[in-house]
């Protein structure tokens, strides 16, 4: 690494006319002056696309940014779009309505100098104040430890690695698969875990070098379609499990935490794939469950699932919800 080597910032965007220009603004504060900025905007049906060629037309005129339009195949592939149009010998993936801090890159580019056989420096961020939380908080985890940090994405809680939180040398992206198109929710999940698993170090700034904006409606181009979050979600649950297999890491520990979210989903399969879809999904959870612990409870789903129908296991889960709801009052 020599100079100031260029930066690629790729921001996909679905009807964020508003917040993606707050976006692109805070990668034009950065203190890092060679970057290049590209927009994919993801088939928005609302006015983005018009809006940021304004915006380049006048205030943006003659700054590094590009904007690329494309058909809605979702944000996994508007990345991969960005990717194949990028130049920069890194590569920082930003959400339309999250901001950088000023310092990021130069940070973090400041530690991928000082460990030049990290794939990628990440860092914690910070989750904006909203009506349900009235202070922002830190947000991430920031550990070298694969296993803890592969052990945080599988159990699937909220922002441990989040898009914006790394910055990633383009030798290692390239040599790697690109984000999985297929997969609309859990996609940094299945994407981070991959790519985790694949480098052999990394290195990370112990500080917030981004923000979370939180917001009532979608944050990505897929509208909330039960049948297709679901199929969604079992893919990736496939995917993590392919992974954790391929690296020799599946485990009574892996197992466990997959499971716990593999039970999740099942019920929401139940009320929305179709019998080949269940099928299929319940083929899969039979072949997680078995080794290297048995999940019984897992089993005896499928078995009800099987014997008594559809409708038995979803009254049952009601029935028991609200017990939990009475006890807890």
């Amino acid at each position: 690494m020599t100079g100031t080597p260029l930066v690629s910032i790729i921001i996909p965007v679905y009807n964020r006319k508003r917040s993606v220009l707050d976006s692109v603004e805070s990668c034009l504060n950065q203190d890092w002056d060679n970057i290049e900025i590209i927009i994919v905007d993801d088939g928005s049906t609302d006015d983005t696309a018009s809006t940021i060629r304004s915006m380049l037309s006048k205030e943006w005129l003659g700054k590094p940014i590009k904007l690329i339009t494309q058909k809605n195949r979702g944000p996994s592939a508007a990345r991969n779009n960005g990717f194949e149009k990028a130049n920069g010998e890194f590569i920082q993936f930003l959400d339309s309505d999250d901001l950088l801090e000023s310092q990021k890159i130069s940070k973090q580019i400041a530690k991928l100098k000082e460990s030049p056989d990290s794939a990628f420096c990440s860092c914690y961020g910070k989750l904006s104040a909203s009506a349900d939380n009235h202070e922002s908080e830190r947000i991430g985890l920031c550990t070298s430890n694969t296993r803890e940090l592969a052990m945080k994405l599988v159990s699937d809680e909220l922002h441990v690695m989040c898009t914006n939180a790394p910055l990633w040398r383009r030798d290692f992206l390239e040599k790697q698969p690109k984000w999985n198109e297929a997969i609309s929710i859990g996609d940094d999940l299945e994407y981070h875990l991959r790519l985790v698993l694949a480098s052999r170090t990394w290195t990370y700034c112990p500080e917030a070098l981004f923000e979370v904006r939180a917001h009532e409606t979608q944050r990505v181009s897929y509208a909330p379609i039960s049948h297709k979050q679901t199929k969604s979600e079992v893919q990736t649950l496939t995917q993590v499990y392919q992974t954790l297999v391929a690296h020799k890491l599946w485990d009574s520990e892996f197992q466990s935490q997959l499971c716990k979210a593999a039970r999740t989903v099942y019920f929401k399969a139940i009320k929305s794939l179709s019998d080949e879809e269940l099928n299929n999904y319940e083929s899969q959870l039979s072949l997680w469950t078995k080794a290297p612990n048995t999940q019984y409870l897992i089993h005896l789903l499928i078995f009800l699932r099987k014997s008594l129908g559809r409708n038995a296991i979803l009254s049952a889960q009601r029935l028991r919800a609200r017990f939990s709801n009475t006890s807890s009052r």
